[in-house]
């Protein structure tokens, strides 16, 4: 086997994973593993309950397929194109009416809650001072006592229920400390801006501040962190919490939910966006109503006088000139072209009417006028029999005709008044609340025992990386084999480390001495052993030497 042969052989040996090995480099590191394990479940406990618990409220809303509510346009409505899509509710939901008006109504303009040392306050909240308000216990430091005694510990609670700023003040903090005996101040800017006492209002000199605290509860020194949002800003935090989404595919269930701390605060605030989207649904559909109610009211007057008229001007014309009845077949020839313009001036309300939503172009007036020349060019074709008849039939026929076709449309827009009056009163909208909000019992967040468990395996991980990363920095010989290919020359013995050595003297490596000799005290051990294997092979080694001449050295300086 040639040199380039065994390098391959070498190279591929070094290349295999011995699996055995790297168990063995694990369990060399274990207690360097389980310490950063340790750490790490520590940390994670430390955040898992120094976070604030997260609840979770949830609503569901049922969004049905609306219906046109027009009288007599249903046919004509139905060519107007799809009716809005959830996807559309989604964003009249999260839009700033519909929200502004939840954030008026419950004040979510105004935040004020208690200061707190993240996550140690919650600890401290949750562990020693579950029922009531009481600081930590006074330290040696009388600056760290001062400095904890103006954090909350425990249940401190505040509530606003009015607050004003100037407007260069809206969505700054500003603190209000507890001077006990329910009074307080505020500090703006490290000034101090007024001083107050809870249910009662309160006001800066300059009347720029006011402010009404109407609950305020915590030992005296307690500060507490305020802040006056803008109105634009307040909705847009609201829309970045709230969530909209429809459960399932078309099936227009709207799925509302909310997150928060307070379990009675995301409830009313879904409570009121459902019940705010529901009646500003039922105000569209009444508004669609009112609109059209308004535009045949409109449009009765000149109808009803057109049909006076022709009813005048038919009697007038029968007394002048003594005519009889039409005969039969004049009638049908004239039921046939009263009927045709009647349908002609209900087409002509409807695309009125439909003109104030859409343009001239749009495929729905297109298709009245489309049906528009279609009547006329029948109509012409019935009036070419009328004019066989004598002039005097003629006339009466289109008197006939005018007061037939007024006083038809005339009460066809009665009808319809009444109706859309009907539709008006009963509006509900399509819209309908399935669940009203409620919270879950247990917190969403944090996950206590999944951020435990990551933990732990992060700090394992880490462990064992660490210990691999040493390993490798390691550059020592540690197979006997391996020195003996190395350098070429034999291996007489290995002497280990033994246990039972007794050293005197300081910590300090250089001043520690061994107490007593290892061979009077313990003749079989391990290390006497192999030195007692070494004597015997330096014995054999040195028959065939020409001097007794042994030279011992190592790596470093007092390596023994």
């Amino acid at each position: 086997m040639n040199d380039k042969t065994q390098a391959n052989v070498s190279q591929q040996e070094d290349d295999e994973i011995d699996l055995l090995q790297l168990f063995h480099t694990v369990w060399h590191g274990k207690w360097l593993i389980l310490f950063f394990a340790l750490i790490s479940i520590l940390l994670a406990f430390i955040y898992a309950y120094g976070q604030s618990p997260i609840y979770k409220a949830d609503a569901l809303l049922q969004v049905e397929k609306k219906k046109a509510s027009i009288p007599g346009l249903d046919e004509i409505a139905g060519l107007g194109g799809d009716d809005a899509s959830v996807g559309t509710e989604l964003e009249i939901i999260k839009s700033r009416k519909i929200l502004g008006q939840a954030v008026k109504s419950l004040k979510l303009d105004i935040t004020a809650q208690p200061k707190r040392i993240q996550l140690l306050g919650n600890l401290y909240k949750h562990f020693l001072n579950q029922e009531g308000n009481n600081k930590p216990p006074k330290t040696k430091w009388s600056w760290l006592d001062t400095f904890m005694h103006k954090f909350a510990w425990g249940n401190e609670r505040i509530k606003l229920s009015r607050l004003k700023v100037p407007k260069d003040w809206q969505n700054k903090g500003i603190t209000l400390i507890n001077d006990g005996n329910n009074s307080f101040h505020l500090i703006a800017n490290k000034k101090l801006i007024l001083k107050g006492k809870v249910a009662e209002p309160s006001h800066s000199k300059d009347g720029m501040f006011n402010i009404f605290v109407s609950e305020l509860t915590g030992k005296p020194g307690t500060t507490y962190n305020i802040v006056k949002w803008s109105k634009l800003r307040a909705i847009r935090n609201l829309q970045q919490k709230i969530r909209a989404s429809e459960k399932g595919k078309k099936t227009g269930i709207i799925n509302l939910s909310l997150e928060g701390r307070n379990k009675k605060t995301i409830v009313n605030i879904l409570d009121h966006i459902s019940n705010t989207y529901l009646e500003q649904n039922k105000s569209r559909s009444s508004e669609e109503a009112s609109n059209a109610l308004k535009f045949l009211k409109e449009q009765i007057k000149p109808v009803k006088d057109e049909s006076d008229k022709a009813e005048g001007a038919l009697k007038k014309y029968r007394t002048e000139h003594q005519t009889a009845d039409l005969s039969m077949e004049t009638q049908a020839v004239l039921d046939v072209v009263a009927g045709i313009d009647t349908e002609l001036q209900k087409l002509s309300l409807k695309k009125d009417e439909l003109g104030q939503k859409f343009t001239q172009q749009h495929p729905t007036i297109q298709a009245i006028v489309s049906q528009e020349k279609k009547l006329l060019q029948r109509k012409q074709r019935t009036l070419s029999k009328i004019s066989k008849l004598p002039a005097t039939q003629q006339k009466l026929l289109k008197l006939e005709r005018n007061y037939k076709v007024a006083s038809s449309v005339y009460l066809d827009l009665l009808n319809n008044i009444q109706e859309f009056k009907i539709a008006k009163a009963s509006s509900v909208g399509n819209v309908y609340i399935v669940d009203s909000a409620e919270v879950y019992d247990k917190p969403v967040k944090p996950k206590k025992t999944m951020i435990l468990a990551l933990g732990a395996l992060l700090g394992t991980m880490f462990g064992v990386l660490l210990v691999f990363i040493k390993k490798a920095l390691h550059r020592t010989v540690s197979n006997p084999e391996k020195l003996e290919e190395t350098i070429g020359i034999p291996v007489y013995a290995t002497v280990p480390l033994s246990k039972g050595v007794k050293l005197t003297g300081s910590l300090k490596a250089k001043s520690r001495r061994q107490k007593s000799l290892l061979a009077a005290e313990n003749p079989t051990d391990p290390s006497i052993e192999s030195l007692r294997s070494l004597r015997t092979s330096l014995h054999f080694a040195l028959l065939e030497a020409k001097n007794n001449i042994v030279m011992i050295t190592g790596p470093s300086p007092g390596i023994g």
